[in-house]
């Protein structure tokens, strides 16, 4: 979130004043809907992996939309490279959640292994 938000305050710097606040202010909606979702999960169902990956998403999308909708053509970034290294910074955030969910999953699935009873075949 750190890197997404200090691309859109340098971005921001050229924009009408008060732009970066706007900004933050998704955030906090993004943050709230979140939380929101999260409370709204049965552990049980496929939620969670989709909670696991809201945020990096949204905020990704979210930053590629306002620094579209605040690009002049005479600054100095180019957005698209820009986006192309938030989405590589948001792939690589993503992959990592999606190890610690495989590993939870293995390891949900290892204690299920060694607490099962064993079953000798009586002959």
């Amino acid at each position: 979130m750190s890197l997404v938000k200090e691309v859109i305050y340098y971005a921001t710097e050229e924009s009408i004043e008060g732009k970066y606040g706007e900004f933050t202010e998704l955030i906090k909606t993004i943050t709230t809907y979140s939380n929101n979702f999260y409370k709204s999960i049965d552990k049980n169902n496929g939620a969670k992996e989709e909670f696991a990956f809201m945020i990096p998403n949204l905020l990704f999308y979210m930053a590629i939309g306002f620094l579209q909708g605040i690009q002049k053509q005479d600054q100095e970034y180019n957005t698209m490279k820009i986006v192309h290294k938030l989405a590589n910074t948001t792939q690589e955030i993503t992959a990592k959640i999606a190890d610690i969910l495989i590993d939870e999953e293995h390891e949900g699935r290892r204690k299920e292994i060694f607490n099962e009873d064993i079953k000798i075949p009586i002959n």
